[in-house]
């Protein structure tokens, strides 16, 4: 059974930033990154009965990398694969977003992929 985290993209945060009077206004944008995000276990219930699916965490990135809160944005169908990608989230570590060098809070959605392969299913 696998579990991984899909889109490995940095989620956009865009910053409006001062611009000098009678310029037109510049646009910066900060990415957080992945640091460390190993993927979630495959809950050996949810594998027995063949639970497959996508759960979209919505996370807040803070400024030291870890992540804050964390909640179902839009769930699989299965408790228990929701729950676990919650918590696999909640111990991740990002390399947080930043403005002019300095760190920020930001919040990003994470889809993460429960799927069975056959060549780990056990019969």
């Amino acid at each position: 059974a696998q579990a991984e985290a899909d889109g490995r993209k940095p989620v956009s945060d865009t910053v409006r930033m001062q611009a000098p009077s009678g310029a037109p206004p510049v646009f910066s944008t900060a990415y957080p990154r992945y640091r460390e995000n190993p993927p979630p276990g495959y809950p050996e219930m949810a594998r027995q009965r063949g639970y497959e699916g996508v759960v979209l965490v919505a996370a807040e990135i803070l400024t030291d990398g870890r992540v804050g809160k964390a909640w179902v944005r839009q769930s699989s169908g299965y408790a228990i694969l929701d729950q676990t990608a919650v918590a696999a989230v909640k111990d991740w570590k990002f390399v947080p977003a930043k403005k002019s060098g300095i760190p920020y809070k930001t919040w990003a959605e994470l889809p993460i992929k429960f799927v069975i392969s056959e060549k780990n299913s056990h019969s």
